[in-house]
């Protein structure tokens, strides 16, 4: 009993600090999003999408991202938003002009967005 309970308080623990891990996680790569690099905004935009749902704080930086010089950060832009969903609804109205964006990837990406935000609007 008494090793089960100093596991659950461990385990406890643990989840606690890699969730603020998380959040600083999240920070840094909002900051990335903003740096001159465009490989850095690439892997900052990649990086908030694979945190899916747990990178909603991201979601205004992703949309700025989305009118990124470099066509690969925004189309890794429309798919972290994608990736994080409902709460990246504020992104819709960026996202429907990203459907005429030049680069076709893009264009990809942000129909894939639409489909995973509001369905109705990717078609």
């Amino acid at each position: 009993m008494r090793r089960t309970l100093l596991l659950l308080v461990l385990l406890a623990l643990a989840f606690g600090c890699a969730r603020r891990h998380e959040r600083g996680s999240v920070a840094a790569r909002i900051r990335a999003l903003g740096a001159r690099d465009p490989a850095a905004r690439r892997g900052a935009a990649l990086a908030l999408g694979e945190l899916g749902p747990g990178a909603a704080a991201a979601v205004p930086a992703l949309t700025n991202a989305l009118d990124d010089a470099d066509p690969v950060v925004r189309s890794q832009a429309a798919n972290a938003l994608g990736s994080i969903g409902a709460d990246a609804a504020t992104a819709l109205p960026a996202l429907e002009a990203a459907r005429d964006d030049p680069d076709e990837q893009v264009r990809r990406s942000a129909r894939a967005a639409l489909g995973e935000i509001a369905p109705s609007i990717a078609r």
